[in-house]
């Protein structure tokens, strides 16, 4: 497989010019002061003036500490934020002190989602310019954003009844290179996640980013959308659109599979050894030309289809599968980096499996959509900067990341919070070159 070339990649390369960091350094209150000024020009207080004991940015900030620690229902938060309180007070003042669960719940059932998200997604996405600003890595020529929606299945109450609550159902749409969720909308109970999808990308500068989704939204008005804003896209295809998969797999017929054969450019394969498995990919690029008034030609932009067939034998039973999936895109380029695209789209299921892992946000029992939509955008906001820790503190995986807040919380806050800060960054480089 090619080598990625995103901002997790470049890190794990600069963790040698590092050195070690000094997590002493005072930084955490500066970052800290950011996130609560970007709160306060972007969050609108809810709640009557004069009613007003505990400041809004101190219960978000208070929360998200929280949810470093692992807390991740409101009471939880509460608890932690009672444990660590003298440690807190390092970086607010908390004249009241530290507000019960009720409170915390009824505020995040108040704040509006759309301006928590503008506050949450600016502040990591600052912090990752801090630390690109300061190693110096380039942003990539390319970028992907992956659209998909998720399930929050501990939300719902009395299925099958007339009294039923269905489960929370959100769209996610997550940037590739910095690991961030850039937005998320709560899909209404009479719809589905393909009218939101066209929403947000209709208000997004997509040049040169490509968009990758799933069957359900590969959509003719999606692929309108995402060209009109000078944007690329990668949709798969199943049997929701059983006449244009018929139309694909016309294209990959064993005289065009047996002529692109050794064909670089328009076949690439890889091989994986994992769970007592061989897995084999083999992808296989058509470029298209839909000419006018043809059934593909009603398909936005469309100029290839990539044919992507996955085997697997297991090394003890030998059992064997099999399985082909279709994508089509307005792209032209290699089978090779069509299959990146394919890959690196996984990276949002990866996500989504993270949130219930690490932050059981399956187990989320919180009815309130508000409440449950603020609590999830700070998990998603200390997930993306776990991921960032993890090629810096050089460990395998984002739950080593957890780990080290819950061996040692207020070192690893700190350590972070450094991470977020260019000066800190800087320091440290200076401090390792002149040792």
């Amino acid at each position: 497989m090619e080598e990625r070339s995103d901002l997790f990649v470049m890190l794990a390369k600069a963790v040698p010019t590092l050195g070690e960091w000094d997590s002493r350094r005072r930084v955490g209150k500066k970052v800290i002061t950011r996130f609560v000024r970007l709160i306060n020009e972007r969050v609108e207080d809810p709640r009557q003036a004069g009613k007003v004991v505990y400041p809004l940015h101190e219960i978000i900030v208070l929360t998200f500490f929280g949810v470093l620690a692992g807390a991740d229902s409101f009471s939880a938060v509460a608890s932690c934020c009672s444990y660590k309180e003298k440690f807190f007070r390092k970086f607010l003042p908390l004249k009241h002190g530290i507000p019960a669960h009720d409170t915390f719940n009824r505020v995040f059932s108040l704040i509006d989602l759309g301006q928590m998200e503008d506050a949450v997604v600016a502040f990591v996405a600052q912090s990752f310019e801090q630390l690109r600003s300061a190693l110096k890595i380039p942003e990539p020529q390319m970028k992907q954003v992956c659209l998909d929606g998720k399930t929050s299945r501990g939300s719902g109450r009395h299925p099958g009844t007339t009294q039923e609550i269905r489960d929370i159902q959100t769209l996610n749409v997550y940037a590739t290179e910095d690991g961030i969720c850039l937005y998320s909308r709560q899909i209404d109970e009479k719809s589905n996640e393909i009218p939101a999808a066209q929403a947000i990308l209709s208000t997004m500068d997509l040049r040169d980013t490509l968009v990758s989704f799933d069957a359900m939204n590969t959509q003719k008005e999606t692929l309108r959308v995402i060209t009109e804003r000078k944007g690329y896209y990668l949709g798969g295809l199943k049997g929701n659109h059983q006449t244009m998969l018929q139309e694909c797999e016309a294209f990959f017929d064993q005289q065009y599979l047996q002529q692109v054969q050794d064909d670089r450019d328009l076949r690439y394969q890889s091989w994986e050894k994992a769970h007592n498995q061989i897995e084999t990919m083999d992808f296989t690029l058509a470029r298209v030309q839909a000419t006018e008034g043809s059934y593909l030609a009603q398909w936005p932009g469309l100029r290839s289809i990539l044919r992507y067939e996955r085997s697997t034998e297991h090394v003890v039973t030998g059992k064997k599968t099999r399985e082909i999936r279709y994508y089509i895109s307005n792209l032209t380029g290699k089978a090779s980096e069509a299959a990146m695209a394919v890959r690196t789209h996984w990276q949002i299921e990866a996500f989504h499996w993270m949130l219930d892992v690490l932050f059981f946000d399956d187990a989320n029992t919180t009815v309130n959509k508000r409440a449950s939509g603020n609590m999830t955008l700070l998990k998603k906001m200390a997930l993306s900067l776990y991921r960032m820790m993890r090629p810096l503190e050089q460990v395998n995986s984002v739950s080593e990341i957890k780990r080290l807040f819950s061996y040692g919380y207020e070192d690893a806050v700190q350590r972070l919070l450094a991470r977020c800060d260019k000066t800190a960054i800087v320091h440290a480089m200076k401090h390792h070159q002149g040792a």
